[in-house]
């Protein structure tokens, strides 16, 4: 199928600028960055431009990277931001193992540094970027390089390197993650290579016998599921693959009914929504339930994937 709720050239449009910066960011800068109020904007476009000169991307030059989108994410509170915090003593008392984060595709580390600026330990947040410039100007854009530790962000992180591809920095990682965060990557891909991708997440996940273990996030979705043609991206990208709740759930079960994974998967539990993307009065991103509460934005195709081994 043509992707025709895309007109062509809207995908790298470049927002020149950008009146004010969405209250969240704002907060977050003060707080967490030390960048007054006043210097905030000008901070914010400078390193938008000198990023998108190496890296054009739709998310850099149309500046999404300043919505949390973890942190709208329904089960933020509950099934993420809540496990992330827990101290060791309820760690033990629930026999759960410490967790880690992994967010794949951080873009600047914006999620990151919500999280920690929520309250969660910076020693369990890790971070991926195929482009190792994205990661060293996260810190520059965020001013914390004396608390977050470059070594838990790691590049290239590719999620369709093969299994001996020994310059995939993910590889650190096998076996270790108790939650996974995918925003705006299962989208770029087709049907095949997001199986791929898929089976990546698994080998990445802790294998600790009877504890579920999260894989979430959120991508382009559609009413009508299948593969699309993206107008005007190079070729190696334009073939695309798009999920509603149905396909979403097929894809995980064909994914741990494989070879690798169907002796050892003990239970999978697959739930996933189409919601419209939209922003509140203060300019925060949210997911709106009510199709009709937003019927011109985006529709995004949000998941949460509960994985537990033998």
């Amino acid at each position: 199928m043509a992707d025709t709720a895309t007109p062509r050239g809207v995908l790298f449009t470049h927002q020149q600028e950008l009146a004010k910066l969405p209250k969240p960011m704002e907060d977050l800068l003060a707080s967490h960055s030390h960048i007054p109020p006043s210097e905030q904007l000008a901070h914010v476009i400078s390193l938008r431009d000198e990023a998108y000169k190496h890296c054009p991307y739709p998310c850099i030059g149309r500046l999404h990277f300043l919505d949390f989108n973890l942190a709208a994410h329904p089960g933020y509170a509950q099934r993420i931001l809540e496990p992330l915090k827990r101290s060791q003593e309820a760690l033990l008392a629930r026999g759960e193992p410490e967790p880690l984060l992994l967010d794949i595709g951080t873009c600047f580390g914006q999620d990151v540094r919500k999280l920690v600026a929520d309250g969660v330990p910076p020693e369990r947040l890790w971070a991926s970027e195929i482009e190792q410039f994205l990661l060293d100007l996260s810190f520059r854009l965020f001013k914390d390089e004396d608390r977050l530790r470059r070594t838990q962000f790691l590049s290239p992180g590719d999620v369709l390197a093969a299994e001996d591809d020994a310059s995939d920095k993910l590889k650190v990682l096998d076996g270790r993650v108790t939650m996974l965060h995918l925003r705006a990557v299962f989208h770029l891909f087709t049907w095949e290579q997001q199986k791929r991708v898929a089976h990546r997440c698994l080998q990445l996940l802790r294998k600790d016998p009877g504890v579920p273990f999260l894989i979430v996030g959120g991508q382009v979705g559609d009413l009508n599921p299948g593969p699309y043609v993206v107008a005007n991206l190079p070729p190696e990208f334009s073939n695309v693959y798009r999920h509603n709740e149905e396909s979403w759930s097929r894809l995980w079960q064909e994914v741990t009914a494989d070879e690798r994974w169907k002796g050892r998967v003990a239970k999978l539990e697959v739930w996933s929504k189409l919601m419209r993307r939209t922003w509140d009065a203060d300019g925060a991103a949210v997911y709106a339930d009510d199709h009709q509460l937003a019927p011109d934005a985006p529709l995004w195709h949000v998941s949460e994937v509960h994985v537990t081994f033998r």
